[in-house]
């Protein structure tokens, strides 16, 4: 006998249902992820010779 069980990714749970809310969330997310990306690659550690960045 084989049980049928859905996968669901956790942030689905987190999202709002209604379509408005959710594409509101979805484009702060978005937004916010291009800002922390852009920050990261700003952002430089000096180690000796060689600068670490955050993409490395």
């Amino acid at each position: 006998m084989a049980i049928a069980t859905t996968m669901r990714p956790l942030v689905s749970l987190a999202l709002p249902q209604n379509g408005a809310a959710r594409l509101a969330t979805q484009l702060f997310l978005a937004i916010a992820g291009t800002l922390v990306l852009t920050l990261s690659a700003k952002t430089k550690v000096m180690l000796g010779p060689v600068d670490i960045s955050m993409q490395t």
